[in-house]
């Protein structure tokens, strides 16, 4: 944790105000996730003991934004302590947007288990399009 508070005051050039802990809301996979702000900027770390996986969170996040993927820029790392954080870019209007299209989704799943004449919802496009771009990316696998 000191290591996010250095590395966030060094690139921020203020220190940390809140530390809040999102591990409850956000994950399982053994990751601590963690917010960090201060009056001005704010950030996700991420501390996570697997340097093998670490370092592929990383190279596979400059690669899908070298193709022009929507992903947070990554603001540091640290890899011999299990430390990566990154830029925050789900803001609240985000999130709703987020959560309407899971439902969005979800009810066309169900709607398709029941009627195979359901349309796609026009609200996934955007969605659609990102996957696309992404399988695109993968298929070339130029890591």
């Amino acid at each position: 944790m000191n290591i996010l508070n250095r590395q966030f005051e060094e690139r921020f050039g203020a220190p940390v105000r809140s530390v809040v802990p999102l591990q409850g809301q956000l994950g399982g996979s053994g990751r601590q996730i963690i917010r960090l702000s201060n009056d001005s900027n704010a950030a996700i770390g991420i501390i996570y003991g697997v340097r093998e996986e670490n370092f592929a969170f990383l190279e596979f996040s400059k690669h899908f934004r070298k193709h022009g993927l929507p992903v947070p820029e990554i603001y540091g790392e640290d890899l011999d302590h299990g430390v990566t954080w990154k830029k925050i870019w789900a803001t609240p209007r985000c999130l709703s947007s987020c959560r309407a299209i899971a439902m969005a989704k979800h009810r066309a799943r169900s709607r398709r288990g029941l009627s195979k004449s359901c349309g796609g919802t026009p609200a996934l496009s955007g969605a659609s399009r990102t996957r696309s771009q992404l399988r695109s990316v993968l298929s070339h696998r130029q890591f």
